[in-house]
């Protein structure tokens, strides 16, 4: 049969096979008809865990970093109430001072520098003869 003759759910079933190849792996070697993953599959579904120790390793790490990533956005909205808004606006208001008291420094060293780096006038040479 061709794919385009597949029922939606058997489609599904097959897409789930292929996504996890230690199942393919266990039903090749132990013989157990199709038909019974398939009846489990529709039953429990795919997240179950009954099919956890079929699942590829990379699939149980990526289900362990979007817990991480989970756990870093409490983290960062967890600390975001403690935020005391008055508190920020003194320390960027302080860094902005800071900033601005550097610059000054800056432009005063540098004209300085351009002082004692220009060359000293010429004196006028003094001619004994005339022309």
């Amino acid at each position: 049969m061709s794919e385009n003759k597949l029922d939606s759910s058997v489609a599904s079933f097959k897409a789930f096979i292929h996504k996890h190849p230690p199942l393919l792996e266990h039903m090749r070697k132990s013989g157990t008809p199709l038909q019974t993953y398939y009846e489990q599959w529709s039953l429990l579904g795919e997240d179950d865990p009954y099919w956890d120790p079929y699942r590829k390793e990379s699939e149980k790490e990526k289900k362990q970093e979007d817990a991480d990533k989970v756990d870093w956005i409490g983290r960062i909205l967890q600390y975001a109430e403690h935020v005391e808004p008055r508190r920020i606006h003194e320390h960027v208001s302080s860094l902005n001072q800071t900033i601005g008291t550097l610059q000054e420094m800056i432009a005063l060293f540098s004209a300085n520098e351009k002082d004692q780096q220009a060359p000293a006038p010429q004196q006028e040479r003094i001619h004994f003869f005339k022309d």
